[in-house]
């Protein structure tokens, strides 16, 4: 349960310039984001958030008002108004469009290869999949979604960005094993590689794509079965996915 905010008026700032209520509003907010397929109450939502029933209520009341929130039979789920926002986030970043011809030329040279190429950026707490280009024999099995949420540690995805700087935590409170991962990560140029992480059978070589302070802010991928032999740093593959995430790079100084 997350921890109770301080009392302060609905609308005056806190001593640290917070709104409080804009604060619950996003506390909110997250927790469906965080269970998007299940529409919860606003009893459940208090309970997940730590806040007052009746002011959780309030709250949801006034998000739906603004379709940043959506109510069928007294159950809350995320609106159509924070869709919008996703996409207009990921428009400013001008990422998807600068990393088109690479990527689509990237997905060219494995064109006999059972695998789909795919473009990231990196969110609060995980990496999210923006864009994904594919065949018809690329195995169902291995399609994720747009707006999938990989985890940092836990893919090659977000350890690029780990390795970077992403994701609040410094490196050194992390436990040994990742450490060593990530500057292997940084030494290999910033690519980075994984097995049956996600999903049984699929692997994956990713690659940052960094801006003109070396902040990462997405990465490219390749993905899917039979990726065994060239799960490596310094295999023919990898390299060819870390020279495509260096020209979007490049475009983006």
């Amino acid at each position: 349960m997350a921890t109770p905010l301080m009392t302060v008026g609905d609308d005056e700032p806190g001593r640290s310039g917070r709104v409080q209520s804009v604060d619950r509003a996003c506390l909110l907010l997250n927790a469906l984001a965080a269970e998007p397929m299940r529409p919860q109450s606003a009893l459940e939502l208090a309970r997940a958030t730590g806040l007052n029933r009746t002011v959780a209520h309030r709250l949801l009341r006034t998000l739906a008002q603004n379709d940043l929130v959506a109510e069928a039979g007294g159950r809350y789920s995320i609106g159509s108004a924070a869709a919008v926002m996703s996409l207009a986030y990921v428009e400013r970043l001008g990422l998807r469009q600068a990393a088109l011809p690479y990527a689509v030329e990237l997905h060219t040279s494995i064109d006999d290869s059972p695998w789909l190429v795919s473009l990231a950026i990196p969110a609060t707490d995980c990496a999210i999949l923006i864009d994904r280009f594919w065949k018809p024999q690329v195995p169902l099995a291995s399609l994720l979604d747009l707006g999938t949420r990989l985890s940092l540690p836990g893919s090659a995805i977000g350890r690029t960005f780990l390795a970077y700087g992403h994701g609040g935590t410094p490196e050194r409170d992390t436990d040994e094993a990742l450490q060593r991962r990530l500057a292997a990560v940084r030494e290999a140029g910033g690519v980075e590689w994984s097995a049956d992480e996600i999903r049984p059978g699929l692997s994956a070589i990713a690659a940052a794509i960094r801006n003109r302070d070396g902040v990462p802010v997405g990465a490219v991928s390749i993905s899917g079965p039979d990726l065994g032999p060239h799960l490596s740093y310094e295999s023919e593959l990898a390299q060819r996915v870390l020279g495509t995430a260096q020209s979007i790079s490049r475009v983006l100084l």
